[in-house]
């Protein structure tokens, strides 16, 4: 029988990166806004502070008007409501919908879905497309031409 010492927990813990400033934002239970992130339609998750603008209350009714999980009876309430009236029931007042736009940002707000920054991964596949070589050639030809890797280091930089 194993018998363990000292803390344990099941609680998991979470892991986000910026796919632009690549900070790393590591806690137990942890979601994106606790990282203080967002992440875009499309899947890209940075910082907040790298939206490249912010959220307005028709992304925001958009968003409830297309959400599956979002009753039809709500749906025709909320295009009734004046901007005060749906500020209070995104927020939640007890009743309302209460959600944190923080997973599904629209992907004119991601500086990568716009093209204002790169992710460095795929910057890399572009450049193998581009020069028709291998990773494997790349490989080789960085490992043929520096003798170690503070001399390559040295050229990229």
């Amino acid at each position: 029988m194993k018998i363990r010492n000292g803390f344990v927990s099941n609680s998991s813990s979470s892991s986000f990166i910026c796919s632009v400033c690549k900070e790393e934002v590591i806690g137990r239970d942890i979601s994106l806004r606790d990282a203080e992130m967002v992440q875009c339609k499309k899947g890209h998750k940075f910082c907040e502070e790298h939206k490249l603008r912010e959220i307005s209350i028709e992304d925001k009714i958009n968003y409830v008007l297309n959400d599956k999980y979002v009753d039809e009876e709500s749906k025709k309430l909320v295009v009734k409501m004046n901007e005060e009236e749906f500020e209070d029931w995104w927020e939640g007042d007890g009743e309302g919908y209460s959600y944190e736009f923080d997973n599904e940002i629209p992907s004119d707000c991601c500086p990568i879905c716009s093209m204002k920054s790169f992710d460095e991964n795929e910057m890399f596949l572009y450049l193998i497309k581009e020069t028709g070589k291998t990773k494997e050639e790349i490989k080789k030809e960085i490992q043929n031409k520096y003798k170690d890797y503070e001399e390559f280091k040295k050229y990229i930089k």
